[in-house]
């Protein structure tokens, strides 16, 4: 059998036009796909966008110093695993009308080491001033208040809510709220009245959230609002 070498060539010509345009379909169809994953990675990270409030902009991933900040779904947490007395805090300032009318409020946990976390209040830049309204993994609420003179504890109370690992990937939160009335404070747990306080630079200053020591802190769903 005998083929020229014509035909020979055109058939090689057509062949190659043939996996040329194969080629340009496959190409075209995976970025498609690529693009249909992005598509639903995006969606899927935007589902887990932390709700954090007015925070949320301003709270950082990865290594802080002697702290890692990283997303757990809408879940932020901050992690210091050596320095005992260290501190970490985000907060932001409010516009001044809201002040003495406002609440704070955030959902929390610190189920591994002996650290601190909870609400950051009243904080001044200069002279530095704030207060720290916290829990332990035992459920201990304490409140202390940083001066230039140091830091003081204002009280100490067991609130039964303890943080610790409820189930296995499961951790119990705890629901911190500071309304304020003015220059006093009132603090409640899980939406239950513990008291009130007054104090230095009450009814004032920044609000955010803060961890302190070696812990592994967890925060959920800040906000801060004005009422009347």
């Amino acid at each position: 059998m005998k083929i020229s070498t014509k035909n020979l060539v055109r058939s090689i010509q057509f062949s190659l036009l043939a996996l040329l345009a194969f080629c340009q379909l496959a190409n075209a169809q995976s970025q498609q796909n690529n693009s249909a994953l992005e598509d639903i990675a995006n969606d899927k990270a935007a589902k887990q966008a932390p709700a954090m409030g007015p925070l949320s902009p301003l709270l950082k991933q990865g290594n802080q110093g002697a702290w890692t900040g990283q997303y757990l779904g809408s879940v932020y947490r901050l992690i210091n695993p050596k320095k005992s007395n260290d501190i970490k805090y985000f907060f932001v300032n409010t516009e001044p009308k809201a002040n003495g009318r406002r609440t704070i409020e955030v959902n929390v946990a610190a189920p591994k080491g002996d650290g601190l976390a909870g609400l950051l209040y009243g904080f001044q830049e200069n002279p530095k001033e704030y207060y720290m309204l916290v829990l332990n993994r035992s459920g201990t609420l304490r409140l202390f208040h940083r001066t230039a003179a140091g830091i003081k504890q204002k009280f100490s109370m067991t609130t039964g809510s303890k943080n610790s690992t409820a189930k296995e990937g499961q951790v119990n939160l705890t629901k911190l709220t500071m309304v304020e009335d003015g220059d006093s404070v009132k603090i409640l747990v899980n939406d239950k009245s513990l008291g009130s306080f007054k104090g230095a630079g009450t009814g004032n200053g920044g609000v955010g959230i803060v961890a302190v020591g070696i812990v592994d802190a967890l925060f959920h769903e800040f906000d801060v609002r004005s009422g009347k």
